[in-house]
């Protein structure tokens, strides 16, 4: 089994110390795990020290959102991915979107849930 693990950026927070001992620990796993994210950070030479393999896909800009979805979906059929971890609301809309159509499972661990979320990030949550 493989888990591909969503990751807004490496930047320094809860959900990516929490990610960087997940990978720090995957030789202990009993399945495969990979890493996507979008933007460089603090982190960055933290997660490539580590067994877990990393890929960066980058939205170009807002407008071209679907360049970077079939990307992604490649990205995942390539990988041969059982599982996609998102991490955030967006990343879960990405992972969904990708998915279409794949036998891949999404999941979607909420940090810090908050019931005043705005009425846009509870409209992802909600789809996703």
């Amino acid at each position: 089994m493989k888990v591909a693990y969503l990751l807004g950026s490496l930047n320094r927070g809860g959900a990516e110390t929490l990610l960087l001992d997940v990978f720090n620990q995957s030789s202990n796993s009993p399945f495969e795990i990979i890493g996507v994210y979008r933007k460089e950070g603090e982190l960055a030479n933290s997660f490539r020290s580590t067994k877990g393999p990393l890929f960066k896909i980058e939205p170009r800009s807002v407008w071209l959102i679907w360049h970077y979805l079939c990307r992604l979906r490649n990205l995942l059929k390539s990988e041969m991915v059982d599982i996609v971890h998102a991490q955030q609301n967006l990343d879960a809309l990405y992972a969904w979107i990708a998915s279409i159509g794949l036998p891949i499972k999404r999941v979607q661990t909420i940090h810090g849930f908050d019931f005043n979320f705005r009425p846009f990030n509870k409209l992802v949550l909600f789809i996703s």
